[in-house]
């Protein structure tokens, strides 16, 4: 079950690696920028540094060093990443308000993969808090998203809105959200993540025929 919930971590990780070669790429081809493109540089690899110290579990040192990017980083998208970084660790540290707090307000639409996953952060605080009737919101959002690659983050958008969906004794929708999890999953090369939501799906199925044959 761990696996299917590191999702947001694996997306910060990614992240930082594509952020920190980005800007290393665009020194290479340019000058004219030096000290921004320098500045930039610093900040991914504060970024990747703050992943580290997530992937650590030193949660409150990360915490703060995601909160000080997102504050002070001149980079758009290093701010956003910031931003869901230092989320993640409030959670971990069990204040769950306030990583919904740092999140807000969310996207109102994901024009790229980073609102998405924002959203998609949001849904499952939300699950977290037991609001379901939000989470689903926000997951289902996040998974409108046109673009919507095969990553971790995706099978586990898939499996919360599940998950809300039965919280919200919805189980037709429950089994399509479980069936595209296992289907995300199994694309990413993991089986036990991917059996944990078919098994899910199959459960519903058995529990709704039943129901239906004692009708």
């Amino acid at each position: 079950m761990n696996k299917i919930l590191s999702a947001p971590l694996f997306g910060l990780l990614c992240a930082a690696l594509l952020l920190t070669g980005c800007a290393a790429s665009e020194k290479k081809q340019t000058l004219d920028n030096a000290p921004l493109l320098t500045a930039v540089i610093s900040e991914a690899t504060q970024l990747k540094e703050a992943v580290t110290l997530l992937e650590k579990k030193d949660n409150r040192r990360a915490m703060r060093a995601f909160l000080e990017l997102k504050e002070h980083a001149t980079d758009e998208k290093i701010r956003a990443e910031a931003l869901l970084g230092a989320a993640v660790a409030l959670q971990r540290l069990g204040n769950i308000s306030g990583a919904i707090g740092t999140l807000m307000p969310a996207p109102a639409e994901a024009l790229s993969e980073t609102d998405a996953r924002h959203q998609a952060l949001v849904g499952e605080l939300y699950l977290r808090s037991r609001a379901y009737g939000t989470a689903k919101y926000w997951l289902q959002e996040a998974l409108e998203f046109k673009a919507l690659p095969v990553a971790p983050w995706v099978a586990t958008a898939h499996f919360n809105l599940g998950k809300a969906q039965i919280a919200l004794d919805d189980p037709e929708d429950a089994i399509i959200a479980f069936a595209a999890a296992a289907k995300t999953f199994a694309k990413l090369g993991n089986p036990t993540a991917a059996e944990i939501s078919a098994s899910a799906a199959r459960r519903l199925k058995s529990i709704e025929k039943l129901s239906v044959e004692k009708k």
